[in-house]
This record gives C-alpha cells, sequence and structure tokens, in this order.
C-alpha cells in the first residue's frame, strides 16, 4: 500500500511540475529601458525628441521655472533628466536601477 502511495505522489509530483509554466522576470521591462539609454551614449546636447526616439516616451514630463523634468520608469528602473526649457539636455538628476 505504502509503495502504491509513493507512487501515485511521484507521478503527481511529476505532472505538477511539468504543467508550470516559468514566470516571466519582471524586472525585464526594467532591464530593456536601461539599455535602450546605455545605448544613447552622451546625452549632452541631445533633444528630448532624440532621446525619446529611442528610449520611448517618458512616464511624466514636469515643469519647472527653467526647465523640463522628463522621467522614465519601468519595473526596477528610474532615470530622471532635465532637459533647459529648448529641450536639449541638460543634467541626469536621480537614476535607480534595482536589478
Amino acid at each position: 500500500m505504502a509503495l502504491i502511495l509513493i507512487g501515485i505522489f511521484l507521478i503527481l509530483t511529476i505532472l505538477f511540475a511539468s504543467s508550470r509554466k516559468p514566470r516571466p522576470d519582471v524586472l525585464t521591462p526594467g532591464r530593456e529601458l536601461a539599455k535602450r539609454f546605455e545605448k544613447l551614449g552622451d546625452m549632452k546636447w541631445k533633444t528630448a525628441n532624440e532621446i525619446i526616439a529611442v528610449v520611448g516616451k517618458p512616464s511624466t514630463i514636469s515643469n519647472g521655472s527653467d526647465y523640463r523634468l522628463y522621467q522614465w520608469q519601468a519595473t526596477g528602473y528610474h532615470i530622471a533628466i532635465k532637459f533647459g526649457l529648448n529641450d536639449v539636455f541638460w543634467a541626469i538628476t536621480h537614476e535607480h536601477a534595482g536589478f
């Protein structure tokens, strides 16, 4: 009887394990966004539109007195970039990669 129960347990374990699909990595979007920013290289003198063409639309855009702050976020990655009022790159104010 014990052998039958062990056999059933093993069969169910194998069936359950083979039916589970691998979970997608939740940090993949953040890694991909970070790679697109790496691909840009030096952003000095680039316009917001040139950067958006490579990395995609920002999550938010905020206006300051003499700048615009563009932010991109994806799971595991966040970057905030200041642009002058002429939309030319000014500085990275914040970047965080949690992967």
